[in-house]
């Protein structure tokens, strides 16, 4: 029985977490904790046992500066001895229903690796999210470290907004970014916000991997991620930007990658999907 479900199965929900990611268990505690009253979870349950699960986050999909109601679905897993009875794909005809019925223009994902998204296209959905991954090298001859300035996390979200906004893409709701922003600190990582960029990454030994990075253009982001590297004492930066941001494309060290999938869910936003060049950008998402 596909169901949604309830405070009641969260103990059932933290098994098959651990089970299908191996998180810790304070990680999947604090995931529970702080989002799933924020989500609508579906589940599969079978023998009065939950045997999949699926979370669907509120979030709002911008094509061409107009924003439509959409789903971000996450972590969408399956106990092991109930896979490969086609269990996902019914819960993701459940919750394409749900969603059209309740409003909703699109569902987005980012499937976690490259073979699934095969998978997804046989339920409708398209690749549509790719962004410019950049890889630099930090210059000795650039000194010059940043300081946070003195605003909070609200403007962070803001200035996100405004340039997702004008890029095309996916925009959180502030609790989501919010909550991301903490996931990221709670897991080792860091934040900076300057004047004209928000910076929400972590270390990997002697490197810079931005979760996302957000800044007017992408020469302002390239020199953020520089001079970051001063910070922290880190050789090489990776981030990835909008493509459709000016100046993405012309740095040597770039290759465009696929980030997300969306499905239509009627005649309006089919519309919207075939005028859109499907570039748009995901960023920041959870895990």
């Amino acid at each position: 029985m596909i169901r949604f479900a309830d405070k009641r199965d969260i103990p059932s929900l933290k098994n098959i977490w651990g089970i299908s990611f191996g998180d810790s268990e304070e990680y999947i505690d604090m995931f529970m904790k702080y989002q799933f009253g924020k989500a609508k979870t579906v589940v599969y349950e079978e023998n009065d046992e939950a045997a999949a699960m699926l979370f669907l986050f509120s979030c709002e999909m911008s094509i061409s500066g107009k924003g439509y109601p959409s789903l971000y679905l996450y972590a969408a897993s399956t106990l092991p001895n109930y896979r490969g009875r086609g269990i996902m794909g019914n819960m993701l005809r459940f919750a394409e229903e749900y969603a059209g019925k309740s409003g909703f223009d699109f569902i987005i994902l980012s499937p976690a690796e490259e073979s699934l998204y095969g998978y997804y296209r046989r339920f409708g959905f398209i690749e549509c999210f790719r962004e410019a991954r950049i890889y630099i090298e930090a210059k000795e001859s650039e000194k010059n470290p940043l300081k946070a300035s003195d605003n909070n996390t609200s403007d962070g979200f803001s200035l996100r907004n405004r340039i997702i906004k004008a890029c095309g893409g996916v925009l959180w709701d502030y609790d989501f970014f919010n909550y991301a922003v903490y996931e990221n600190e709670f897991s080792g990582g860091k934040s900076l916000l300057t004047d004209k960029c928000c910076g929400i990454y972590f270390k990997d030994k002697d490197r810079v991997v931005f979760k996302e990075l957000i800044a007017e253009t992408a020469k302002d982001a390239v020199s953020f991620a520089r001079a970051l590297c001063e910070n922290e004492n880190c050789k090489r930066a990776e981030l990835t930007l909008p493509l459709n941001m000016d100046g993405a494309g012309d740095f040597v060290n770039s290759k465009c990658v696929n980030t997300g999938m969306a499905v239509p869910l009627n005649d309006e936003a089919e519309g919207a999907f075939s005028g859109f060049d499907k570039n748009a950008y995901l960023g920041l998402t959870l895990g």
